[in-house]
């Protein structure tokens, strides 16, 4: 299997092509076309697209194209892949990125259970820390764990002033977990 190819998938147009509509969800979605170009981003996928290095049988969508509807779909609050394909065939900004080719349902199910899961682990990663870059995401909250120090908290163990700060802005953040199920 080959990848298709669209002569009008590249960053130059799409960004055109976004700019001329203007509107807030046009610029939220340059900001993730232009994070899916970025070369390290593309070092990546490229390891995603090299399984269809084959010139045999129907040609797949470019992984760039298929991410790239899912982060925007996500982001709009889509999460069911059936849901994601027809917002994908609906959506003005979606049809300007494709360049109206509208993957379906089974190919975004492929990507997440065929591809390469480590290489997916590290686009996630990656993105999480451009998120932090860009200051859209503050890690300290999402990591911030202070398990070990509530569980090891004995006579025998000693805690450091970190271990308690951690505990502290878990407290204050209300993350503490209590045993009960809301919490």
């Amino acid at each position: 299997m080959a990848l298709k190819v669209i002569k009008s998938f590249r960053l130059p147009i799409i960004r055109n092509r976004l700019k001329k509509v203007g509107s807030r969800d046009a610029w939220s979605f340059l900001s993730i076309v232009e994070y899916l170009f970025l070369n390290e981003v593309q070092e990546l996928i490229g390891e995603l697209d090299s399984k269809f290095d084959s010139t045999y049988g129907p040609r797949a969508y470019p992984r760039t194209l298929v991410i790239g509807v899912l982060m925007y779909a996500l982001n709009k609050g889509r999460s069911s892949l059936r849901d994601i394909s027809s917002f994908c065939e609906d959506s003005h900004l979606l049809n300007l990125f494709t360049s109206g080719f509208n993957p379906k349902e089974d190919v975004y199910r492929r990507l997440l259970k065929e591809s390469d899961q480590n290489v997916l682990k590290k686009i996630f990663l990656f993105s999480l820390i451009r998120l932090e870059d860009y200051g859209w995401l503050d890690l300290a909250h999402l990591f911030v764990d202070g398990t070990d120090t509530l569980v090891n908290a004995s006579k025998y163990y000693i805690i450091h002033s970190e271990e308690i700060k951690n505990v502290k802005v878990i407290k204050r953040l209300g993350l503490i977990h209590n045993g009960k199920k809301s919490s």
